[in-house]
């Protein structure tokens, strides 16, 4: 199963977190999202079917910018 690492700069506050968290765990093919607010970095485990492409735009259209790390 695919794993993504990414870095999210501006995912400062919890507010931060529990939008990206809830964005994230709404596409299809994710099956798992944990959010490490202290370093600013999202770890996404989702199918084969669901392209980093994808996730990033998602992460984009919701206004913030993220930089792959893994």
């Amino acid at each position: 199963m695919p794993r993504q690492i990414l870095r999210i700069h501006t995912m400062c506050q919890q507010h931060d977190r529990r939008i990206l968290l809830a964005v994230l765990n709404d596409l299809p093919g994710v099956t798992h999202v944990r959010a490490n607010l202290a370093e600013h970095i999202l770890y996404i485990e989702h199918t084969e079917a669901l392209s980093l492409a994808t996730i990033l735009h998602t992460i984009r259209d919701a206004g913030y910018t993220a930089n792959v790390l893994v």
